[in-house]
């Protein structure tokens, strides 16, 4: 059992780490950011483990949360603070 569990462990952070698309999951009711990706911090201009606690809404404008999940695209924040549509 603990050896499948491993396994699976390793098959999922080979998937979201190894990425190449931008993947991160996030608590919305705290708006909490709980994962991303290499390429989300490389594109988004963060360093490796510096996204990982900190508020979605340095990622997304908390006016654009709503539209995450929705056909018609949100705005996201780069590092710097500029936000893009």
């Amino acid at each position: 059992m603990r050896l499948r569990l491993r396994e699976a462990e390793a098959q999922y952070r080979a998937l979201f780490d190894d990425n190449p698309v931008r993947m991160w999951s996030f608590d919305h009711a705290r708006g909490a950011i709980i994962a991303v990706n290499a390429a989300t911090e490389r594109l988004f201009g963060y360093a490796p483990g510096e996204l990982g606690g900190k508020q979605l809404d340095c990622l997304v404008p908390e006016a654009d949360r709503a539209n995450m999940a929705g056909p018609h695209g949100w705005a996201a924040r780069w590092r710097s603070g500029a936000v893009i549509t």
